[in-house]
């Protein structure tokens, strides 16, 4: 997942009471023109299947990811449905795997988040894989080439409980540095945040989570990096227990390890969020986010923090019956509004909407519902990514019999495309 996804200066944010989003689904602009399919993930042997957590990076006019599943795989029987790495043009041509995780037992398998681009380098993270044998091991991080070549892994972790494993979301790189984290959620360990030189070289433990008191375990999501501080969120762990017990934390601590604090422990019920996912967003001096669970009517939350004063504010929940429901990704900016993708529910038995939203928690909007049945994609649990006025991201399942998801695009509304342009000038 990046350094923070920034706001133009300049931008009053209000603030908002929490909010239901019934009353609001009565849209008659709920699915509108605009969204294209650009690709259906088939999977077997010869296409990715099941893209995972994180949204598409953008090099030029080309897209890249990552499957968490398929192709199948070199080698004998029983074959590895390891993940792939692909790229895809913003106009839907030139879909090419570049990496087939499965190829070796070596290199990583099973990739759970998006990619990060530096330069004509992309660095991603495997959850698994990087040893002799392909899910016995602890994930590694690797570099690719943006034109396919030159995969390298940079560093593998041990699936030791020892030791930390299992890495998600989308890596951070600054300068010639790299941060991520560590899930370790079947190990007995809690995870940890981590840094590398993205040579390799150096790597670094800068807080194992469970260390302190309340403090969070197993993130799912990826850092953001504002100024010399890295900010997160774990999906457990918190004042409510340690490690599957609580509902989250938000942290932050510096580049170089030190001063690490607990920001907000998620309390869960109809008054806070639960169990948060996705990655924070930098909107001014406000930081924003999502929870899969909590809030009133329990489908969830969006809310704020303003790490310099440790105000936190629930800014609209979810509603759990039907009703779009569940984010299990992140917020994007464009402009004035905030974009993201709830994994569940929607008006007409969708599974899983794309929205819009005021950074205040006014003017939630349905942009698209998914209707897996129709092959049209289903159940999101990424973010979508902005290009020229369009929309890009992908569903984990719903391409039609035998699809395992879609690579979509959608048009936002020309005030809305037109607006995004003006501000990038």
């Amino acid at each position: 997942m990046r350094t923070g996804k920034r706001f133009g200066q300049g931008l009053v944010i209000g603030l908002a009471m929490c909010i239901c989003l019934t009353g609001l689904l009565a849209n008659p602009a709920y699915s509108q023109p605009g969204y294209t399919i650009l690709h259906r993930f088939t999977g077997g042997p010869f296409d990715g299947n099941a893209p995972y957590y994180g949204g598409p990076v953008l090099s030029g006019s080309t897209l890249y990811g990552m499957t968490n599943d398929g192709p199948q795989g070199a080698g004998p029987p029983p074959y590895h449905y390891a993940g792939a790495l692909y790229k895809i043009n913003t106009d839907g041509t030139g879909y090419q795997i570049l990496h087939d995780f499965g190829d070796t037992n070596t290199d990583g398998t099973d990739p759970r988040s998006g990619l990060a681009l530096s330069g004509s380098t992309l660095y991603g993270f495997t959850a698994h894989g990087g040893g002799p044998y392909a899910y016995a091991t602890g994930g590694s991080v690797f570099k690719i080439n943006t034109g396919g070549g030159g995969y390298e892994v940079l560093h593998r972790f041990s699936a030791d409980t020892n030791n930390q494993a299992h890495p998600f979301g989308t890596p951070i790189v600054s300068g010639s540095k790299l941060y991520g984290m560590t899930n370790s959620g079947d190990l007995g360990t809690n995870g940890e945040i981590f840094a590398l030189n993205t040579d390799g070289g150096e790597f670094q433990v800068l807080h194992e989570f469970g260390s302190v008191p309340n403090d969070g375990a197993h993130p799912y999501g990826a850092l953001t990096l504002v100024g010399s501080r890295l900010y997160g969120m774990t999906r457990y762990g918190g004042s409510g227990g340690i490690s599957y017990g609580g509902y989250g934390v938000i942290f932050s601590l510096n580049t170089g390890g030190g001063e690490y604090q607990v920001l907000h422990n998620f309390a869960g019920g109809p008054g806070d969020g639960s169990y948060p996912t996705g990655s924070l967003t930098l909107v001014g001096s406000k930081l924003y986010g999502m929870t899969s669970g909590g809030g009133d009517p329990g489908g969830g939350v969006l809310f704020s923090l303003n790490p310099d004063t440790n105000e936190y504010q629930v800014l609209l929940g979810f509603n759990k019956a039907g009703s779009p429901s569940a984010p299990y990704g992140s917020l994007t900016l464009s402009g004035s509004r905030l974009y993201g993708m709830t994994s569940t529910g929607g008006t007409g038995g969708s599974s899983g909407v794309i929205f819009q939203v005021n950074p205040d928690g006014t003017g939630f909007h349905i942009l698209h519902g998914f209707f897996g049945s129709q092959g049209d994609g289903g159940s999101p649990l990424g973010d979508v990514t902005l290009s020229g006025g369009r929309l890009y991201g992908w569903t984990y399942e719903g391409g039609g019999p035998g699809v395992g998801g879609v690579f979509f695009s959608y048009q936002l509304p020309q005030s809305d495309a037109a607006m995004m342009l003006l501000l990038s000038d």
